[in-house]
């Protein structure tokens, strides 16, 4: 039973490593890799904005 069980496993760890060596590398940015980056530009649109009123 139990042997059955570890070549299930291996069986579709191998099936799924074969599905993602067949699909591009898309890299997919997480939703807080976009709320970092929306962050920091508001930070540097902020930086500029106080800079042009203080000179």
């Amino acid at each position: 039973m139990k042997n059955d069980e570890a070549t299930e496993y291996e069986a579709a760890l191998q099936e799924q490593q074969d599905r993602e060596a067949q699909q591009p590398e898309i890299p997919h940015s997480s939703n807080a890799d976009v709320v970092t980056l929306v962050l920091g530009a508001i930070m540097i649109i902020g930086l500029v904005v106080c800079m042009t009123i203080y000179m």
